[in-house]
């Protein structure tokens, strides 16, 4: 495939993914500074006087703190994630992320470890599940248009929160390929296949809605093709690829 064409794909989807935002609304939210430089913000449920502090933080978890522990607490207007309601279909909390990785694993091919590229966009729970899917551009050897649904379990939502996911989809050659092949076979047809993409993360959060993203991987997938031997009979041949990956990103709300 061109680089040209490799461009244009980039382009289309970065595109269509940056294009998706979600909606934002500005509230009062109360602000607990504490003696340890950490900062929790939510919504105060009970003070004590020279006891404890109660407050439910914006994730629906509740914490309590001493008061020995708070230097001081504040309210004041943040622009957050749009309240959802649970009970109509309202897709308006949702998160974006865009990632580029290395894939590292054997490798016939001369030109290096493979190179993947993803753009997600996720609707998120209160219960710190996400659903949705995207689309990307894998290079390895060939050129594929990976499609694909995630599901994502972030397990606090804090500064720099860890999280797990697994992207499931259908991996498709961008082109009509036909090569010869390292064993000097002639590939006449490339169809692609199934892939899945279990993963471990960590957020860096820079404001409110941004966030850096490091992601280190698992890649399984197939891509099926038909290829002509030395005595021109035609053979159907199933490839499997297993790589590691390590990828960087940019998560927004």
């Amino acid at each position: 495939m061109k680089n040209s064409s490799i461009l244009k794909a980039l382009f289309v989807i970065t595109l269509t993914f940056i294009s998706i935002l979600g909606f934002s609304q500005t509230s009062k939210v109360d602000i607990v500074y504490l003696k340890d430089g950490s900062v929790i913000k939510g919504e105060i449920l009970e003070i004590k006087i020279d006891e404890y502090v109660k407050i439910k933080t914006l994730c629906d978890n509740v914490w309590v703190f001493d008061n020995a522990q708070i230097v001081r607490i504040v309210k004041k207007n943040e622009k957050l994630p749009k309240k959802i309601d649970y009970t109509k279909t309202d897709f308006s909390g949702g998160m974006g992320d865009i990632s580029i990785g290395f894939l590292i694993g054997n490798n016939f091919s001369d030109e290096g470890p493979g190179l993947n590229i993803s753009a997600t966009y996720n609707h998120e729970f209160k219960n710190n599940f996400s659903v949705g899917g995207g689309m990307g551009l894998t290079k390895i050897e060939k050129t594929y248009l990976p499609i694909f649904s995630e599901i994502r379990y972030t397990f606090l939502e804090t500064k720099n929160s860890h999280y797990i996911y697994c992207k499931t989809g259908y991996s498709i050659v961008t082109n009509d390929y036909e090569s010869y092949d390292h064993y000097r076979q002639n590939i006449i047809k490339s169809y692609g296949g199934i892939f899945i993409n279990p993963g471990i993360g960590v957020t860096f959060k820079i404001n409110e809605s941004n966030s850096a993203t490091v992601k280190i991987a698992y890649l399984y997938f197939e891509d099926k093709e038909d290829v002509k031997d030395y005595n021109n009979r035609k053979i159907e041949r199933l490839n499997k690829y297993n790589r590691f990956e390590f990828k960087i990103g940019y998560t927004f709300r």
